[in-house]
């Protein structure tokens, strides 16, 4: 009697900016007939990565503490056999290092300030000013649909200096 295997779709490794969703639908048969179903699993995943058992479908947003590194994403698939059959499949998600925004083309027109923002899609953006270079606080928070993107205070004071920085 040959032996029985369940076959599982490679899938291939992810490279993404922190904040970017990753999701993944995993493909296996399994090689009795009829087929029986099969249930998905992740091996030791990352805290927030999920998968759907029925569909196979992965899912998981590294967050900026996943920045500049690389996971071993295992799936298992498993039928519901008596002496049930199963096997994983295993792909990498790295995650790249979060880069400095950087602030440009800084323009004052009519109160209003503002000047692109450059930097890694997919990050929460916080805009913060101060009158002293000591005592910031945040004015904004954004997480822009692309990169670069513009920004503008619309409440820009007229009666003295404000300065800006992007976290």
């Amino acid at each position: 009697i040959p032996a029985k295997f369940i076959a599982f779709t490679a899938i291939s490794n992810i490279t993404v900016n922190p904040g970017v969703a990753v999701t993944v639908q995993s493909s296996a048969t399994d090689p009795d007939s009829p087929p029986l179903p099969l249930t998905f699993s992740l091996v030791n995943p990352p805290p927030t990565a999920t998968i759907n058992p029925t569909t196979g479908l992965f899912t998981w947003q590294p967050g900026n503490s996943d920045a500049n590194t690389t996971n071993l994403i295992t799936i298992k698939a498993q039928n519901n056999a008596a002496s049930a059959l199963s096997t994983t499949s295993s792909f990498t998600v790295s995650v790249n290092p979060i880069g400095p925004p950087v602030m440009s083309h800084a323009s004052l027109s009519n109160a209003t300030f503002g000047f692109q923002i450059d930097g890694d899609s997919g990050l929460n953006y916080f805009i913060q000013s101060s009158t002293n270079l000591m005592d910031w606080n945040t004015i904004d928070s954004t997480n822009p649909l692309s990169v670069p993107f513009q920004w503008l205070d619309t409440n820009a004071p007229d009666d003295g200096a404000r300065f800006y920085r992007v976290l």
